[in-house]
């Protein structure tokens, strides 16, 4: 029987992970209707060892795995980083958060600006 088809590879080369401008790599992985993501790593090797080892976690098949010479979890969890499951809308509740203390730094050094440039304005 030919062996069968994963599908397109992600241009890192390894399922699940993805190449970040600020250099790292970052992989999650879909179960039923949700995202989990697992984490930012210096390495592709490292995230694709996190996606199997969250992928062992999650009863996939050890065709949709990353690297198939591994046999087991616990031999995945070996090689592997820590996975951390978090889910996406955690990871856009933290971004939301971020962008509202942009906006909130933002304002605080337009406030100091205006104080400078109009001492009149202020009470004494």
């Amino acid at each position: 029987m030919a062996p069968r088809c994963r599908g397109p590879l992600s241009p890192t080369g390894f399922p699940g992970v993805r190449f970040r401008p600020s250099g790292n790599f970052t992989t999650e992985i879909k179960a039923t209707d949700r995202c989990h993501w697992l984490g930012t790593f210096d390495s592709k090797e490292e995230a694709a060892r996190a996606y199997d080892v969250a992928a062992w976690q999650l009863g996939r098949p050890h065709s949709d795995k990353n690297f198939l010479d591994i046999e087991s979890l616990v031999e995945a969890e070996l090689v592997a980083p820590e996975p951390r499951l978090v889910s996406c809308e955690e990871k856009r509740r933290h971004q939301l958060a971020m962008e509202r203390l942009a906006i909130t730094e933002a304002d605080e050094c337009a406030m100091a600006q205006w104080r400078r440039d109009h001492p009149e304005d202020m009470l004494a």
